[in-house]
């Protein structure tokens, strides 16, 4: 995780898990030198909002949902045809 942190060109690192299990990871990452600008980049729990299944194919979906809009978000706005 420390070396996804720290490399250029990751937008942002996704993870699969509650908002206290992100909570210790954090805290044993800043203890460990990883700064709170890379730390910002982590979203926890990954995919999008409202989504509150933990079956396996609804957090597939969310998560695809979710870098679908990181995508998008990305690309300038297309013209309409």
């Amino acid at each position: 995780m420390r070396a996804r942190l720290r490399t250029p060109g990751l937008g942002s690192i996704g993870l699969i898990g509650s908002r206290s299990k992100w909570a210790r990871f954090r805290s044993q990452l800043l203890a460990a030198g990883v700064g709170e600008e890379d730390l910002a980049r982590v979203s926890t729990p990954i995919g999008i909002e409202g989504i509150r299944s933990k079956e396996p194919a609804a957090i597939a979906v969310s998560v695809a949902a979710r870098v679908l809009q990181l995508v998008e978000a990305q690309v300038p706005e297309q013209s309409a045809r």
